[in-house]
């Protein structure tokens, strides 16, 4: 039935001007409300007249659309097009944001799954355990095999939000739970190498946590900031910096990092940068 109906609209209505359409449009409301004057289609049950007449409604609208366009200076027609091609391409970057954090989630619920079972292990066989020393680090870069960058320490923050109002090229913020405050460890990520190269921390899968002086521990807080370090894919030009960030969530009136580590899991090992 729907689809005797839909052919009707495209050999009839579609090649007919506006006028026309609004015409057709009547008699065919006319006769779904059962006057008759279609007498080749059947009863129609609510459910389709409600999907003919909002079909019908849609290229009304269209056309509307299209007379409203005609009223348009050039300079309003660009300004339109413009506003709309910016639209789409903040959609389709909060798509792509979506996708990565997707992606960080469920590489992060491995390797939560794969350090429980490594600690499970360990736990069960502590006679036999050796106590290993800490490996230290102060780069970071060197750590997860990327050479030609250098990513050090260049201080942290205390926020209830992140980032500041009005940072424009930023499409998301994060904001910290109650009774809560967001950490904020800074990096200076510097491509060391005389050619441009791509910063992939992402497809290094490395987990971070921090441990703190009296033992407890934290781990990072998943993100779809552009400037997270943990997920950020990019080029870096030859000699340039760029400003990442890892946040964690801590308790209202937290002090400070003194003490404490940040504790990095790549590939199966494991490091400490101490936070001073």
């Amino acid at each position: 039935m729907i689809c005797r109906m839909h052919i009707y609209f495209r050999k009839v209505i579609r090649p007919m001007k506006k006028r026309s359409l609004l015409v057709v449009l009547c008699v065919m409301m006319s006769g779904m409300c059962g006057c008759g004057m279609l007498p080749s289609l059947p009863d129609l049950t609510e459910e389709q007249n409600a999907v003919i007449t909002e079909y019908a409604a849609g290229l009304m609208l269209k056309y509307d659309k299209n007379d409203l366009t005609r009223n348009l200076s050039d300079e309003e027609l660009v300004k339109g097009e413009q506003e709309e091609a910016e639209a789409r391409a903040r959609e389709e970057r909060l798509k792509q944001s979506a996708e990565e954090y997707l992606r960080k989630k469920e590489a992060a619920k491995m390797d939560k799954a794969s350090n429980e079972d490594k600690e499970s292990s360990d736990s069960g066989s502590k006679e036999e355990k050796v106590e290993k020393k800490e490996n230290v680090i102060d780069d970071i870069a060197g750590f997860v095999g990327m050479d030609e960058f250098s990513v050090r320490l260049s201080g942290y923050d205390l926020m209830d939000s992140y980032p500041e109002a009005g940072r424009a090229d930023d499409i998301l913020s994060v904001t910290s739970s109650q009774g809560k405050d967001l950490l904020l460890l800074k990096f200076d990520v510097t491509n060391t190498s005389s050619a441009d190269a791509d910063f992939d921390m992402f497809a290094k899968k490395a987990a971070f946590s921090i441990t703190f002086g009296d033992g407890s521990r934290i781990a990072q807080e998943m993100t779809l900031l552009l400037d997270d370090m943990s997920a950020y894919k990019g080029i870096i030009t030859a000699g340039s910096s760029e400003n990442m960030v890892l946040i964690f969530e801590v308790d209202e009136g937290f002090g400070d990092i003194a003490g404490s580590k940040l504790n990095v899991i790549y590939n199966g090992e494991a490091a400490v940068l101490p936070l001073q």
